[in-house]
Protein backbone atom coordinates (compact mmCIF):
# COMPACT_ATOMS: atom_id res chain seq x y z
CA UNK A 1 0.00 0.00 0.00
CA UNK A 2 1.20 3.49 -0.77
CA UNK A 3 1.09 6.03 2.02
CA UNK A 4 0.98 9.76 1.42
CA UNK A 5 1.58 12.14 4.29
CA UNK A 6 0.55 15.78 4.43
CA UNK A 7 1.97 17.34 7.61
CA UNK A 8 0.77 20.87 8.22
CA UNK A 9 1.57 23.18 11.12
CA UNK A 10 -0.99 25.80 12.09
CA UNK A 11 -1.12 28.46 14.76
CA UNK A 12 -1.78 27.06 18.23
CA UNK A 13 -5.10 28.25 19.63
CA UNK A 14 -5.48 29.52 23.16
CA UNK A 15 -5.21 26.94 25.93
CA UNK A 16 -7.76 28.57 28.18
CA UNK A 17 -10.57 31.09 28.00
CA UNK A 18 -12.64 32.84 30.64
CA UNK A 19 -15.47 35.30 31.11
CA UNK A 20 -18.18 35.21 28.45
CA UNK A 21 -18.79 31.99 26.56
CA UNK A 22 -21.66 33.17 24.35
CA UNK A 23 -23.55 36.43 23.87
CA UNK A 24 -26.69 37.33 21.92
CA UNK A 25 -28.15 40.68 20.92
CA UNK A 26 -31.79 41.13 19.87
CA UNK A 27 -31.43 44.81 19.00
CA UNK A 28 -33.00 45.44 15.60
CA UNK A 29 -35.30 42.41 15.74
CA UNK A 30 -38.83 42.63 14.40
CA UNK A 31 -39.91 40.20 17.10
CA UNK A 32 -41.05 37.54 14.65
CA UNK A 33 -37.68 35.76 14.59
CA UNK A 34 -37.35 32.15 15.81
CA UNK A 35 -33.53 32.03 15.78
CA UNK A 36 -30.97 34.50 17.09
CA UNK A 37 -27.30 33.95 16.09
CA UNK A 38 -24.68 34.66 18.75
CA UNK A 39 -22.75 37.93 18.39
CA UNK A 40 -19.81 36.59 20.40
CA UNK A 41 -18.36 33.19 21.21
CA UNK A 42 -15.29 32.15 23.17
CA UNK A 43 -12.59 31.10 20.64
CA UNK A 44 -12.58 27.60 22.11
CA UNK A 45 -16.28 26.96 21.44
CA UNK A 46 -18.51 27.16 18.35
CA UNK A 47 -20.93 30.02 17.73
CA UNK A 48 -24.51 29.09 18.62
CA UNK A 49 -28.11 30.10 17.97
CA UNK A 50 -30.83 30.90 20.47
CA UNK A 51 -33.87 28.96 19.27
CA UNK A 52 -37.51 29.37 20.32
CA UNK A 53 -39.25 26.17 21.43
CA UNK A 54 -42.10 24.83 19.33
CA UNK A 55 -44.69 25.76 21.97
CA UNK A 56 -44.00 29.50 21.71
CA UNK A 57 -45.44 31.61 18.88
CA UNK A 58 -43.25 34.60 17.89
CA UNK A 59 -44.94 37.97 18.36
CA UNK A 60 -44.03 41.20 16.58
CA UNK A 61 -42.33 43.08 19.40
CA UNK A 62 -39.36 45.22 18.33
CA UNK A 63 -35.88 44.39 19.71
CA UNK A 64 -37.13 41.17 21.26
CA UNK A 65 -36.83 37.44 20.81
CA UNK A 66 -40.03 36.03 22.25
CA UNK A 67 -43.73 35.58 21.74
CA UNK A 68 -46.97 34.29 23.21
CA UNK A 69 -48.78 30.97 23.81
CA UNK A 70 -46.70 30.30 26.93
CA UNK A 71 -50.11 29.40 28.40
CA UNK A 72 -52.75 27.20 26.75
CA UNK A 73 -56.18 25.83 27.55
CA UNK A 74 -54.77 22.69 29.19
CA UNK A 75 -52.74 24.70 31.75
CA UNK A 76 -53.66 25.57 35.29
CA UNK A 77 -53.86 29.28 36.01
CA UNK A 78 -51.09 30.36 36.33
CA UNK A 79 -49.32 27.58 34.47
CA UNK A 80 -46.54 25.56 36.08
CA UNK A 81 -43.00 24.57 35.13
CA UNK A 82 -44.17 21.01 34.47
CA UNK A 83 -46.77 22.34 32.03
CA UNK A 84 -44.12 24.48 30.30
CA UNK A 85 -41.94 21.38 29.89
CA UNK A 86 -44.83 19.42 28.41
CA UNK A 87 -45.79 22.32 26.13
CA UNK A 88 -42.24 22.94 24.80
CA UNK A 89 -42.35 26.49 26.14
CA UNK A 90 -38.65 27.35 26.21
CA UNK A 91 -35.63 28.98 24.60
CA UNK A 92 -32.64 26.75 23.91
CA UNK A 93 -29.03 26.93 22.77
CA UNK A 94 -26.27 24.35 22.35
CA UNK A 95 -22.71 24.88 23.59
CA UNK A 96 -20.18 22.93 21.47
CA UNK A 97 -16.53 22.99 22.61
CA UNK A 98 -13.85 22.74 19.94
CA UNK A 99 -11.88 19.50 19.70
CA UNK A 100 -9.46 19.21 22.61
CA UNK A 101 -11.34 21.65 24.86
CA UNK A 102 -13.92 21.54 27.63
CA UNK A 103 -16.14 24.26 29.08
CA UNK A 104 -17.49 25.06 32.52
CA UNK A 105 -20.62 27.27 32.55
CA UNK A 106 -20.90 29.50 35.63
CA UNK A 107 -23.98 31.69 35.06
CA UNK A 108 -26.70 32.67 32.61
CA UNK A 109 -27.52 36.41 32.51
CA UNK A 110 -30.46 37.91 30.60
CA UNK A 111 -32.94 40.74 30.25
CA UNK A 112 -36.58 39.60 30.42
CA UNK A 113 -39.75 41.42 29.47
CA UNK A 114 -43.30 40.06 29.82
CA UNK A 115 -46.83 41.34 29.70
CA UNK A 116 -49.23 41.23 32.66
CA UNK A 117 -50.43 37.77 31.58
CA UNK A 118 -47.10 36.49 30.25
CA UNK A 119 -44.50 34.21 31.90
CA UNK A 120 -43.13 35.80 35.08
CA UNK A 121 -40.83 32.90 35.97
CA UNK A 122 -38.10 30.96 34.19
CA UNK A 123 -36.02 27.85 34.97
CA UNK A 124 -32.81 26.66 33.33
CA UNK A 125 -32.18 22.96 32.59
CA UNK A 126 -29.68 21.03 30.43
CA UNK A 127 -29.43 17.93 28.23
CA UNK A 128 -26.91 16.39 30.66
CA UNK A 129 -29.82 14.62 32.37
CA UNK A 130 -32.46 14.95 29.66
CA UNK A 131 -33.70 18.34 30.96
CA UNK A 132 -35.00 16.82 34.19
CA UNK A 133 -33.08 18.81 36.85
CA UNK A 134 -33.39 22.50 37.63
CA UNK A 135 -30.06 24.31 37.39
CA UNK A 136 -31.61 27.52 38.71
CA UNK A 137 -34.63 29.80 38.44
CA UNK A 138 -35.75 33.41 38.49
CA UNK A 139 -39.36 33.73 39.67
CA UNK A 140 -41.94 36.47 40.09
CA UNK A 141 -40.39 38.97 37.68
CA UNK A 142 -42.46 42.18 37.32
CA UNK A 143 -44.62 42.79 34.26
CA UNK A 144 -42.02 45.06 32.68
CA UNK A 145 -38.41 44.95 31.54
CA UNK A 146 -36.22 43.20 34.11
CA UNK A 147 -32.48 43.80 33.59
CA UNK A 148 -29.55 41.47 34.24
CA UNK A 149 -31.36 38.52 35.78
CA UNK A 150 -28.74 35.95 36.77
CA UNK A 151 -29.01 32.19 37.17
CA UNK A 152 -25.87 30.64 38.71
CA UNK A 153 -24.94 27.27 37.19
CA UNK A 154 -23.31 25.03 39.80
CA UNK A 155 -22.03 21.50 39.35
CA UNK A 156 -21.42 21.39 35.58
CA UNK A 157 -17.66 21.29 35.07
CA UNK A 158 -15.28 20.38 32.25
CA UNK A 159 -17.97 19.47 29.71
CA UNK A 160 -16.21 18.13 26.60
CA UNK A 161 -19.22 17.39 24.37
CA UNK A 162 -22.07 19.45 22.95
CA UNK A 163 -24.56 20.37 25.69
CA UNK A 164 -27.97 21.94 25.15
CA UNK A 165 -29.53 24.35 27.66
CA UNK A 166 -33.23 25.21 27.85
CA UNK A 167 -34.80 28.16 29.65
CA UNK A 168 -38.45 27.28 30.34
CA UNK A 169 -40.97 30.11 30.85
CA UNK A 170 -44.06 29.69 33.06
CA UNK A 171 -46.47 31.44 35.47
CA UNK A 172 -48.40 32.81 32.47
CA UNK A 173 -52.14 33.38 32.89
CA UNK A 174 -53.44 33.85 29.34
CA UNK A 175 -52.72 32.54 25.86
CA UNK A 176 -51.98 36.03 24.52
CA UNK A 177 -49.51 36.83 27.28
CA UNK A 178 -46.09 37.66 25.80
CA UNK A 179 -42.61 37.18 27.15
CA UNK A 180 -39.01 36.93 26.02
CA UNK A 181 -35.55 38.41 25.85
CA UNK A 182 -35.53 42.19 25.36
CA UNK A 183 -32.71 44.69 24.80
CA UNK A 184 -33.71 47.52 27.10
CA UNK A 185 -30.63 49.57 27.94
CA UNK A 186 -28.28 46.66 27.25
CA UNK A 187 -27.11 45.94 23.71
CA UNK A 188 -25.93 42.44 24.66
CA UNK A 189 -29.02 41.18 26.45
CA UNK A 190 -28.41 37.43 26.78
CA UNK A 191 -25.12 35.96 27.95
CA UNK A 192 -23.65 32.65 29.10
CA UNK A 193 -20.61 33.05 31.34
CA UNK A 194 -17.97 30.48 32.12
CA UNK A 195 -14.52 29.18 31.26
CA UNK A 196 -12.90 26.93 28.68
CA UNK A 197 -9.77 24.82 29.07
CA UNK A 198 -7.64 22.41 27.07
CA UNK A 199 -8.17 18.75 27.94
CA UNK A 200 -5.54 16.05 27.83
CA UNK A 201 -7.03 13.69 25.28
CA UNK A 202 -4.64 11.06 23.87
CA UNK A 203 -5.65 12.02 20.33
CA UNK A 204 -8.28 14.52 19.21
CA UNK A 205 -9.39 13.50 15.71
CA UNK A 206 -10.80 16.61 14.04
CA UNK A 207 -11.87 15.04 10.73
CA UNK A 208 -11.78 11.77 8.77
CA UNK A 209 -12.86 11.60 5.14
CA UNK A 210 -12.23 9.75 1.87
CA UNK A 211 -13.04 9.70 -1.83
CA UNK A 212 -12.53 7.58 -4.96
CA UNK A 213 -9.65 8.67 -7.19
CA UNK A 214 -9.81 6.56 -10.36
CA UNK A 215 -9.20 2.97 -9.25
CA UNK A 216 -7.80 4.08 -5.89
CA UNK A 217 -9.35 5.37 -2.68
CA UNK A 218 -7.85 8.38 -0.93
CA UNK A 219 -8.27 8.74 2.85
CA UNK A 220 -7.56 11.94 4.79
CA UNK A 221 -7.68 12.68 8.51
CA UNK A 222 -6.60 15.52 10.78
CA UNK A 223 -5.70 15.55 14.47
CA UNK A 224 -6.07 18.67 16.58
CA UNK A 225 -3.67 17.35 19.25
CA UNK A 226 -1.84 14.14 20.12
CA UNK A 227 -0.59 12.72 23.42
CA UNK A 228 1.53 9.53 23.50
CA UNK A 229 0.23 8.51 20.09
CA UNK A 230 1.91 5.56 18.36
CA UNK A 231 -0.16 5.81 15.19
CA UNK A 232 -3.22 4.55 13.33
CA UNK A 233 -4.30 1.17 12.00
CA UNK A 234 -6.22 1.59 8.75
CA UNK A 235 -9.08 -0.92 8.68
CA UNK A 236 -11.35 -1.81 5.75
CA UNK A 237 -14.56 -3.79 5.26
CA UNK A 238 -16.85 -4.43 2.30
CA UNK A 239 -19.94 -5.05 4.45
CA UNK A 240 -19.47 -2.42 7.17
CA UNK A 241 -19.17 -5.19 9.79
CA UNK A 242 -16.15 -7.41 9.27
CA UNK A 243 -13.05 -5.18 9.28
CA UNK A 244 -9.46 -6.22 8.59
CA UNK A 245 -6.23 -4.26 9.01
CA UNK A 246 -4.72 -3.17 5.68
CA UNK A 247 -1.85 -0.99 6.92
CA UNK A 248 -0.44 1.12 9.75
CA UNK A 249 0.34 4.86 9.65
CA UNK A 250 2.85 6.16 12.20
CA UNK A 251 2.16 9.30 14.19
CA UNK A 252 3.61 12.46 12.65
CA UNK A 253 4.04 13.95 16.14
CA UNK A 254 7.57 13.92 17.55
CA UNK A 255 7.55 11.37 20.36
CA UNK A 256 3.82 10.96 19.80
CA UNK A 257 3.02 14.39 21.28
CA UNK A 258 1.77 17.50 19.50
CA UNK A 259 -0.45 20.50 20.25
CA UNK A 260 -0.53 21.44 16.56
CA UNK A 261 -2.93 20.34 13.84
CA UNK A 262 -1.46 17.44 11.83
CA UNK A 263 -2.80 16.21 8.48
CA UNK A 264 -2.54 12.56 7.40
CA UNK A 265 -3.18 10.78 4.12
CA UNK A 266 -3.38 7.18 2.95
CA UNK A 267 -3.96 5.66 -0.50
CA UNK A 268 -5.68 2.28 -0.91
CA UNK A 269 -4.47 1.13 -4.33
CA UNK A 270 -6.63 -2.01 -4.57
CA UNK A 271 -10.05 -1.47 -3.00
CA UNK A 272 -12.25 -4.58 -3.47
CA UNK A 273 -15.97 -4.66 -4.31
CA UNK A 274 -18.39 -1.85 -5.13
CA UNK A 275 -18.24 -0.11 -1.78
CA UNK A 276 -15.65 0.12 0.93
CA UNK A 277 -15.97 1.05 4.60
CA UNK A 278 -12.92 2.45 6.40
CA UNK A 279 -12.16 3.24 10.00
CA UNK A 280 -9.05 4.11 12.03
CA UNK A 281 -7.87 2.36 15.17
CA UNK A 282 -5.72 4.86 17.04
CA UNK A 283 -3.10 3.20 19.28
CA UNK A 284 -1.31 4.86 22.22
CA UNK A 285 2.27 4.17 23.25
CA UNK A 286 0.80 2.29 26.23
CA UNK A 287 -1.30 0.11 23.83
CA UNK A 288 -4.63 1.77 24.66
CA UNK A 289 -6.82 2.02 21.54
CA UNK A 290 -9.81 3.97 20.21
CA UNK A 291 -11.85 3.55 17.01
CA UNK A 292 -12.80 6.43 14.73
CA UNK A 293 -16.05 7.04 12.91
CA UNK A 294 -16.63 5.21 9.60
CA UNK A 295 -16.03 6.48 6.08
CA UNK A 296 -18.02 4.89 3.24
CA UNK A 297 -16.67 5.18 -0.32
CA UNK A 298 -18.77 4.07 -3.26
CA UNK A 299 -18.89 5.05 -6.92
CA UNK A 300 -17.09 8.09 -8.27
CA UNK A 301 -16.19 11.28 -6.47
CA UNK A 302 -19.44 13.14 -5.53
CA UNK A 303 -20.52 16.09 -7.65
CA UNK A 304 -22.96 17.58 -5.14
CA UNK A 305 -23.50 17.64 -1.40
CA UNK A 306 -25.72 14.74 -0.33
CA UNK A 307 -26.58 12.77 2.79
CA UNK A 308 -25.63 9.17 1.99
CA UNK A 309 -27.45 7.78 5.01
CA UNK A 310 -27.45 7.65 8.79
CA UNK A 311 -27.14 4.99 11.47
CA UNK A 312 -28.41 3.74 13.81
CA UNK A 313 -32.01 4.52 12.98
CA UNK A 314 -33.99 4.54 15.27
CA UNK A 315 -31.43 6.17 17.59
CA UNK A 316 -31.27 6.60 21.37
CA UNK A 317 -28.22 8.79 21.94
CA UNK A 318 -25.83 9.43 19.02
CA UNK A 319 -26.62 9.18 15.30
CA UNK A 320 -23.90 8.93 12.63
CA UNK A 321 -24.66 10.96 9.48
CA UNK A 322 -22.86 10.03 6.24
CA UNK A 323 -22.21 13.11 4.11
CA UNK A 324 -20.68 13.09 0.60
CA UNK A 325 -19.15 16.42 -0.49
CA UNK A 326 -17.66 17.43 -3.86
CA UNK A 327 -15.11 19.74 -2.20
CA UNK A 328 -13.98 21.01 1.17
CA UNK A 329 -16.51 23.52 2.46
CA UNK A 330 -18.15 25.10 5.48
CA UNK A 331 -21.63 23.75 6.18
CA UNK A 332 -24.47 23.88 8.68
CA UNK A 333 -26.28 20.77 9.92
CA UNK A 334 -29.93 21.48 10.80
CA UNK A 335 -32.32 19.19 12.69
CA UNK A 336 -36.04 20.01 12.71
CA UNK A 337 -39.14 18.31 14.03
CA UNK A 338 -41.95 17.21 11.74
CA UNK A 339 -43.69 20.58 12.18
CA UNK A 340 -40.62 22.31 10.74
CA UNK A 341 -39.32 23.81 13.99
CA UNK A 342 -35.52 23.83 14.24
CA UNK A 343 -34.45 21.94 17.36
CA UNK A 344 -30.71 21.74 16.78
CA UNK A 345 -28.20 23.52 14.56
CA UNK A 346 -24.46 23.07 14.21
CA UNK A 347 -21.73 24.68 12.10
CA UNK A 348 -19.03 22.36 10.77
CA UNK A 349 -16.50 21.72 8.00
CA UNK A 350 -16.84 18.94 5.43
CA UNK A 351 -13.91 17.49 3.50
CA UNK A 352 -13.87 16.25 -0.09
CA UNK A 353 -15.60 12.87 -0.42
CA UNK A 354 -17.23 10.84 2.35
CA UNK A 355 -17.58 12.36 5.84
CA UNK A 356 -19.22 10.95 8.96
CA UNK A 357 -20.67 13.44 11.46
CA UNK A 358 -21.77 12.28 14.90
CA UNK A 359 -24.82 14.06 16.30
CA UNK A 360 -25.83 13.88 19.96
CA UNK A 361 -29.63 13.65 20.15
CA UNK A 362 -29.92 12.88 23.86
CA UNK A 363 -31.71 16.18 24.39
CA UNK A 364 -34.45 15.50 21.84
CA UNK A 365 -37.87 14.16 22.76
CA UNK A 366 -38.97 10.82 21.29
CA UNK A 367 -40.37 11.15 17.77
CA UNK A 368 -39.46 11.71 14.13
CA UNK A 369 -37.04 14.37 12.91
CA UNK A 370 -35.54 15.62 9.64
CA UNK A 371 -31.86 16.40 9.18
CA UNK A 372 -30.41 18.46 6.33
CA UNK A 373 -27.10 20.04 5.41
CA UNK A 374 -26.74 23.61 4.13
CA UNK A 375 -23.47 24.36 2.36
CA UNK A 376 -21.73 27.73 2.30
CA UNK A 377 -21.52 27.38 -1.49
CA UNK A 378 -25.27 27.85 -1.71
CA UNK A 379 -26.66 24.38 -2.41
CA UNK A 380 -28.61 22.22 0.01
CA UNK A 381 -28.79 18.48 0.42
CA UNK A 382 -32.01 16.49 0.45
CA UNK A 383 -33.42 15.96 3.92
CA UNK A 384 -33.22 12.58 5.64
CA UNK A 385 -35.61 11.37 8.34
CA UNK A 386 -34.64 9.62 11.58
CA UNK A 387 -36.52 8.44 14.65
CA UNK A 388 -35.45 9.31 18.22
CA UNK A 389 -36.43 6.61 20.69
Amino acid sequence: MKKIFFPLLVMVIANEGWGQLLQWNTFGNAGTETIEPSVFNDPNITSANLIIGSGVTPAANANRLGGNNWFNAANTNPNTLAEAVTGNDYFQFTVTPNAGFSFTPTSFVFNWDHSATGPASVTLRSSIDGFSTNLGSVTGMPASLSINNTIPIPGLTNLSSATTFRLYGYSATATGGTGGFDVGSNIVNVQLNGTTAAIALPVSLRSFSGYKDGHRNQLRWTTAMELDNLGFEVQRATDGINYSVIDFVNSLAMGGNSSNELNYGFTDNAPPGNRQYYRLRQIDLNSQTKLSTIVLIRGSKPTSLVIDGLFPNPVKAVVNILIAAPAKSKAVLIVSDMAGHIVQQRAMNVETGSNTVQLDVNGLSSGSYMVRINCADGYESASVKFVKQ
